[in-house]
């Protein structure tokens, strides 16, 4: 039972990120007309934030997604996704879709955010502890 929620964890997880990369794609072409005389420094801003926009809001989908579905261990999730999210855009986009140069760093931070964001909300869901207290009633 626990390898199926894994599967669906990181399945969810991959989702997520997608739909959101798909969201941020389609409001960028909507907003495409609005950058079309654009050149230079400005144009390079904008494309630094969206690229930095979309790095941080995929990394929030796929971490919560992973923290709330994974049964244990959300580091070996997120290292499951860390392996399969490059051959699912290799499969979908072709080679191009590969990191590489400078964007292997961004699919570092990424990786490190989406760690980050897993962990939070997966030990937001465990239940506290049971202390007991060595203090004189």
């Amino acid at each position: 039972m626990k390898l199926l929620r894994s599967i669906l964890a990181v399945c969810s997880a991959l989702g997520a990120a997608l739909a959101v990369q798909q969201m941020l794609s389609a409001a960028l072409k909507l907003a495409a007309p609005t950058f079309d005389g654009v050149t230079g420094r400005p144009l390079t801003v904008v494309l630094i934030t969206v690229y930095c926009l979309g790095t941080v809001l995929t990394a929030i989908a796929a971490g919560f997604a992973l923290g709330r579905l994974a049964p244990t261990k959300p580091s070996l999730h997120v290292g499951a996704v860390a392996l399969l999210s490059p051959l699912l855009g290799y499969l979908l986009a072709g080679p191009a879709a590969l990191p590489h140069g400078w964007q292997i760093v961004g699919y570092g931070a990424q990786l490190m955010l989406i760690e980050f964001v897993t962990r939070r909300v997966f030990r937001s869901q465990e239940p506290p502890a049971t202390r007991f207290s060595t203090r004189p009633a």
